[in-house]
């Protein structure tokens, strides 16, 4: 609950949706680089040592309600839902991998990479709505 808080705070009153993701990207880097590279994501941890399904289905939970809120967050910038869940699933990824690579790294780098790429994509509105894939068929590369 506090971390939901401190990141509601960090959003709050930004002017846009690339504004919020990288308010948000800030506090978590300024959070880990202050920690000495410590702290991060203690659920992600968890799951990827969790071999009780019990524990996985809370795990699955939990981030099933990270992505819901970020979902609905993202919403709030005038994004349809349907695309704002794609985001949601695209940032909360990209986020969680950051957090792994900037510890290993002790460096901010991958969290400030990972911000540019998310605010560039929620730029361009058509890269937010065109990451369903299309049922077009591909063509055929040749070698």
């Amino acid at each position: 609950a506090a971390w939901r808080e401190r990141l509601g705070a960090a959003v709050e009153g930004a002017a846009d949706l690339g504004a919020a993701l990288d308010a948000v990207v800030k506090l978590l880097a300024d959070d880990l680089e202050a920690s000495d590279w410590q702290n991060g994501c203690p659920v992600a941890a968890v799951a990827l040592e969790a071999t009780s399904p019990v524990v996985r289905a809370k795990i699955a939970a939990h981030y099933t309600a990270w992505q819901e809120t970020i979902a609905q967050q993202i919403a709030t910038y005038g994004i349809a839902k349907p695309a704002a869940k794609q985001l949601a699933v695209v940032a909360l990824a990209a986020i969680e991998g950051a957090l792994l690579l900037a510890r290993v790294h002790r460096s901010r780098g991958p969290l400030v990479t990972v911000g540019a790429a998310l605010r560039a994509m929620v730029a361009t509105p058509r890269s937010v709505s065109s990451a369903t894939p299309s049922k077009r068929r591909r063509r055929k590369v040749r070698a």
